[in-house]
């Protein structure tokens, strides 16, 4: 899936970063290109105070700027920011690799030991949860995604296109043109998945990037989509709709709405997830739209591998995780 982020551009970011410390030019964030017909969600609704439902708790792992976070389990877990961290009991302790590099803003793990990350200029990759990374040059001008189905199989998005590797991300081919950007893959098995080209066209492809099929145009500005199977999947757009497909992306219902800051979708079962909000988590299901957690802390993203634990993050205050175990 994926991941990132549109995320890093958004004007809430920039803002929240320029009350930062300053940095050195190689550890400053990510700057993505313009994307006008794509833009995040805008300054927040102003002062919130923290709220949540039983189940959440909040915590430091110590690596600040927090971007993106990635469980492979209930248990073991990644963040990544100015430093990747990882965790293997639930986000209690971390450790912090040593590594060339800081600026981390993307990352992907296929299971507990494989993962990739985006860094500013770099590709960093390990088959060993951590403890050595390889690093390669990006096979595009700007990655806004990363996605591993395999350990083998990979998926990269952003500005020029689609990227295929078959051999863990030491090599790259370019499987899709388009006009602008793709700026998200949602591959819900090795060789079959979907993309979101210019932020508002959906395609599905299900022989690896060989051929692709259209999915209706949307009408705004997608913020985001996911497709945790070929046939369901929700989308998110700029103005907060989320709403739902059955039947591959051929139609779309049960519009509704989330407000006007969200812009991240985490579906770990065909019929439900959770929505990433400026400042808080929403669950959705057949029964409607539930608020989860709201805070003060502005949050870059959130992974939720099953219904019943899940993770969000902050760059704000040295980096801050929310973590949610159902009671």
């Amino acid at each position: 899936m994926t991941r990132k982020k549109q995320w890093i551009s958004m004007l809430i970011v920039a803002l929240i970063i320029s009350g930062l410390a300053s940095c050195s030019g190689k550890d400053k964030p990510v700057a993505e290109p313009d994307n006008p017909d794509n833009p995040g969600p805008g300054p927040g609704p102003g002062p919130v105070q923290y709220e949540a439902v039983p189940g959440w708790t909040k915590l430091q792992p110590g690596v600040e700027k927090i971007h993106t976070v990635f469980f492979v389990n209930d248990s073991t877990g990644y963040v990544c920011g100015q430093n990747i961290a990882r965790t293997t009991d639930r986000g209690n302790t971390w450790t912090r690799f040593s590594l060339a590099d800081t600026g981390f803003y993307e990352l992907h793990f296929s299971d507990a030991a494989h993962g990739w990350a985006l860094q500013n200029e770099k590709l960093y990759r390990t088959t060993d949860s951590g403890r050595n990374w390889i690093t390669s040059p990006y096979p595009l001008e700007f990655a806004y995604a990363i996605q591993f189905p395999t350990a083998s199989t990979g998926y990269m998005a952003g500005k020029g296109g689609l990227f295929k590797s078959v051999d863990g991300g030491a090599n790259w081919n370019r499987i899709a043109n388009f006009t602008n950007f793709v700026t998200h893959i949602s591959f819900f098995e090795e060789n079959k998945g979907w993309l979101l080209a210019d932020g508002k066209k959906p395609y599905l492809t299900e022989n690896g990037g060989g051929t692709y099929g259209a999915g209706v145009w949307s009408t705004d500005t997608l913020q985001f989509m996911n497709f945790p199977s070929k046939n369901f999947g929700f989308r998110l757009d700029k103005t907060g709709v989320l709403s739902s497909s059955t039947d591959a992306g051929g139609s779309w219902w049960a519009p509704t709405q989330t407000g006007i800051y969200a812009y991240h979708l985490e579906v770990p079962v065909n019929n439900a997830g959770y929505v990433l909000q400026a400042f808080g988590v929403q669950k959705f299901d057949a029964t409607g739209i539930t608020q989860m957690m709201k805070t003060p802390d502005y949050l870059a993203d959130l992974h939720f591998p099953d219904m019943d634990h899940g993770w969000a993050v902050s760059p704000v205050s040295g980096g801050v995780l929310y973590r949610y175990v159902k009671p």
